[in-house]
């Protein structure tokens, strides 16, 4: 395996790389042996001029990955408090396609929860600060390369993938809530009091739209059948599962009956129960 520093690193007098080499190893290799007993560091080597202060072997670095995926926010982050995603997207086939530089409202709430988690552990302004600023992205619209779509004209959704016209991904919308919770809860100025508004406005258009995610027997990736008029995109039984915890998780907050009843329904499927027929 052969690891980069990246070029922005090059004129560094020193840089902290953490690396999880087995992950790297996994990925690269495509491995489906992921026992990580059966694997074991046999030799670490530099190539170029590179002096190394200090090498650590650890059974795991959770601590470290984050500060590091902190600092790379922090960084990276651009004028309209996000991370734009430097890939093209294509999807339902090629009917939608989404150009590089593109935001994703489920990346902007993992960052804004790994960021309000490191304010609270290190008290660093700075983490709080960022996570502030990655609130704007919410209410700009997807068009205008912001993440926030209208589902019938009425409900506010926040668009893992910014297509037009938008498809409605479930997980990463709750994924999004997750990241305006946390950062609701972690102070009470007027920008996490307007992290916990846009909170209560996606669990409405959750609670709304959840039926519209129901096939009878699992649930739906996104509303392509809706917005595009094609064949439903079926999510498969590990994005099921994680639809099932996204909304257990969510009920600990909100305490909704249709978020409570539609995971208890879900759950069913998975043990082979159906909806009725006539």
């Amino acid at each position: 395996m052969i690891s980069g520093i990246g070029p922005e690193n090059q004129k560094s007098n020193s840089i902290l790389l953490t690396r999880d080499l087995l992950i790297d190893l996994f990925k690269n290799r495509l491995i489906s042996d992921r026992k990580r007993s059966n694997y074991c560091v046999v030799k670490i080597f530099t190539d170029g001029s590179v002096q190394i202060r200090t090498l650590s072997l650890k059974t795991s670095a959770h601590g470290e990955f984050a500060l590091a995926a902190g600092e790379w926010l922090v960084k990276n982050q651009n004028e309209l408090g996000g991370w734009p995603i430097k890939v093209k997207r294509k999807f339902a086939k090629g009917a939608l396609s989404i150009n590089e530089g593109w935001h994703s409202a489920m990346s902007q709430g993992q960052a804004i929860s790994l960021l309000v988690r490191l304010y609270s552990r290190t008290s660093d302004p700075k983490y709080l600060k960022i996570a502030k600023k990655a609130l704007k992205l919410f209410e700009i619209e997807s068009y205008r390369n912001g993440i926030k779509a209208m589902l019938f004209d009425k409900y506010t959704w926040f668009e893992e993938y910014p297509t037009a016209p938008s498809i409605f991904v479930l997980n990463g919308f709750i994924y999004s809530l997750f990241g305006l919770y946390d950062l609701s809860k972690i102070c009470d100025d007027t920008f996490c009091q307007r992290s916990g508004k846009l909170f209560d406005i996606g669990i409405q258009s959750l609670e709304a739209a959840l039926p519209l995610f129901d096939s009878g027997s699992g649930s739906f990736y996104d509303l392509r059948h809706l917005s595009l008029g094609i064949a439903p995109n079926l999510a498969r039984w590990d994005y099921h599962s994680t639809h099932i915890n996204q909304l257990l998780h969510l009920y600990t907050i909100v305490r909704g009956d249709i978020i409570q009843t539609t995971a208890e329904r879900w759950i069913g499927y998975m043990k082979g129960h159906r909806a009725s027929h006539n």
